[in-house]
């Protein structure tokens, strides 16, 4: 019985021991094929981050070719450009400089001498001529400031400001002001300035003309009409009176005696009648 016992202990340690010799050879599998796993994960995610690298390079790349491709646009662009302005710089030489047309410039009949720079009309078919002329023509003080580029004509109630390229001028009065615009500018053409002189001449009063068959600008005075005051009154002359005669005079008389008139007779005195002699007087008779 005892031995039958110990048999089977033994065949119980036996079985424990193999069953924990499995357990020990499966814990190791485990891990084995955990081990596996991980390290297969761990390639594949290396694979995923080597092929995200390669898209990112090929998108680095692609953004280059594109960035490469823009640059080459633009300066082909910046080519055409170029060539455009080239092309249009040797027509601009190509053709020839619009003359200036030279005309006359008359001031109260007196025709203005230009010693060199001439009056021409502009491209708005407006006549522009050197300042200085102008200006002692119409008897005009100018400044010139170079640190606004205005030129300033000077009269003695009213002052007129143009400023260079600029198609707005001024006309001042005392403290008075007033902008204007016009269709043209005063420009600076080589090294003279030139002023309108339409508006000019117009702002101090002027009168201008043009005489298109001689090609001058006529620029005249304007006639101020005196203007009547309402508040003085005509001189009044005395009523004559129908009933009182004018006296005559002595040739009004002498001459309606040569044309014939009679003249009244002369009252001849009364004549007395002969008083009669004293006694003793002697009668004296007169003679012719």
């Amino acid at each position: 019985m005892k031995k039958f016992l110990a048999c089977v202990a033994a065949v119980a340690l036996a079985g424990s021991m193999g069953i924990s010799a499995m357990a020990a050879d499966a814990a190791a599998v485990a891990e084995e094929t955990a081990v596996e796993t991980t390290a297969e994960e761990a390639k594949e995610e290396e694979k995923k981050e080597e092929t995200e690298e390669k898209k990112e390079e090929e998108k680095k790349e692609e953004t280059k070719e594109e960035a490469k491709e823009e640059e080459k646009k633009e300066e082909t662009e910046e080519k055409k450009e170029e060539e455009k302005k080239d092309e249009k710089e040797e027509e601009k030489k190509e053709e020839p400089a619009p003359e200036k047309k030279e005309l006359s410039v008359e001031v109260n009949g007196a025709e203005i001498v230009f010693p060199d720079a001439k009056p021409f009309i502009d491209e708005n078919s407006r006549t522009l001529i050197p300042l200085r002329a102008i200006g002692e023509a119409l008897n005009l003080k100018v400044e010139w400031s170079k640190e606004n580029r205005t030129a300033s004509f000077i009269g003695e109630e009213i002052t007129v400001i143009f400023t260079i390229d600029n198609e707005e001028y001024e006309i001042v009065k005392g403290e008075e002001t007033e902008k204007a615009k016009m269709d043209t500018k005063a420009i600076i053409s080589e090294d003279r300035t030139y002023a309108p002189v339409r508006y000019l001449a117009e702002a101090f009063g002027y009168t201008v003309g043009w005489d298109n068959d001689t090609k001058t600008v006529t620029i005249d005075a304007a006639v101020v009409e005196p203007v009547e005051n309402p508040d003085e009154k005509p001189e009044e002359k005395p009523e004559e009176n129908p009933e009182e005669k004018p006296e005559e005079k002595p040739e009004e008389a002498a001459e309606g005696t040569q044309e014939g008139e009679a003249e009244a007779p002369a009252e001849t005195p009364e004549e007395k009648p002969a008083e009669a002699p004293a006694e003793g007087q002697e009668v004296v008779s007169e003679r012719a």
